[in-house]
């Protein structure tokens, strides 16, 4: 099997491979102040918490745009692993050619982005990478990078920018509901939706304009009124599905 890590300036992703499938996933917060043995101690975590056969992972490899977090990384891989990860950058093969002025200054995660669309999609292609940064960059069809651009990341809404917006300004307009949940506190289905109103109050309980008749029109529109006392931890996958349904319907 095959570790995979890209080391990004907010997250640090891990995959494992087995073959061409991805086995498993893992995302943690970059934190350039982490010492190789507490690195050792989040990948050991890991493997505990999926029950992985680590002694079945044979290669590693490591694409990172923090340089002080990866040999930290590095060292922690191959003390948990006992296995010498290779580093994206100068010198490693990636399939791709560089067209550029100063290819040594291209970000791994550009070079093993593009490399692995041109290898499932062909080329030509414009490649967009989504981070704290947008990044567009182009490669031609014999698998040549030409370049792009990197602009910071930003995200207009009703002609704003949504960094120097109100949270309850936001609220209005967006809604996040996630496919899956973890609850870890016994809050009842109506204190968790009522979480939803977190951006037009100081806490989660207050009371306000509006408050109530939102919260219970959510928990009616989902048809979770009747349960509306009843502890999170004991509903079912689709209740608790509802009930953060209902958090987003009261936002």
């Amino acid at each position: 099997m095959l570790l995979t890590a890209d080391v990004g300036n907010t997250n640090i992703k891990l995959g494992i491979f087995d073959g061409e499938k991805l086995r498993y996933k893992l995302r943690f917060s970059t934190n350039e102040k982490m010492t190789s043995d507490e690195f050792a101690v989040e990948l050991y975590t890991f493997f505990q918490i999926y029950q992985i056969d680590y002694s079945r992972i044979d290669g590693s490899i490591i694409s990172s745009v923090v340089p002080k977090v990866t040999q930290p990384l590095l060292d922690a891989i191959e003390i948990v692993i006992g296995v010498h990860s290779l580093v994206v950058g100068p010198g490693l093969k990636s399939g791709m050619a560089l067209q550029i002025d100063r290819p040594e200054t291209l970000g791994g995660d550009i070079v093993c982005g593009c490399a692995g669309a041109f290898e499932k999609y062909g080329g030509p292609l414009i490649m967009i990478f989504m981070g704290t940064a947008t990044v567009i960059a182009y490669v031609d069809a014999n698998c040549v990078y030409h370049g792009g651009v990197i602009a910071p990341g930003r995200v207009i809404f009703e002609g704003k920018d949504a960094r120097t917006m109100k949270a309850h300004e936001l609220a209005r307009g967006i809604g996040v509901l996630a496919q899956s949940h973890y609850v870890g506190y016994s809050f009842s289905v109506e204190e968790v939706v009522r979480l939803g109103r977190y951006a037009y109050a100081p806490t989660i309980f207050s009371r306000h304009g509006g408050e109530e008749q939102a919260v219970h029109a959510a928990l009616e529109q989902t048809g979770l009124y009747e349960l509306r006392h009843q502890n999170v931890l004991t509903l079912s996958g689709g209740e608790l599905q509802r009930t953060f349904l209902a958090q987003t319907f009261a936002q």
